[in-house]
């Protein structure tokens, strides 16, 4: 595998593991804004769970230096 090939394998890896945690946030704000727009009250829960998932993103950014050094994992 050429160092290209690596750093295109590293970069879908870490794509898709920052893929989920976006995707959480964003159906969790879009729930409280329709739960805002229709006077539920479910909006701290959301809110909550949106703060969890963008603590989880942060957590993957945070790491991804020392997942980059590491690169390419061991066979």
């Amino acid at each position: 595998m050429t160092p290209h090939d690596e750093l295109v394998a590293f970069a879908r890896k870490a794509r898709h593991d920052l893929q989920n945690p976006v995707a959480a946030v964003t159906l969790a704000l879009e729930l409280a804004q329709d739960e805002i727009a229709s006077g539920g009250d479910e909006v701290e829960d959301l809110v909550s769970r949106a703060l969890r998932s963008a603590e989880r993103l942060s957590e993957a950014l945070d790491a991804l230096p020392a997942r980059a050094a590491d690169w390419p994992p061991a066979d």
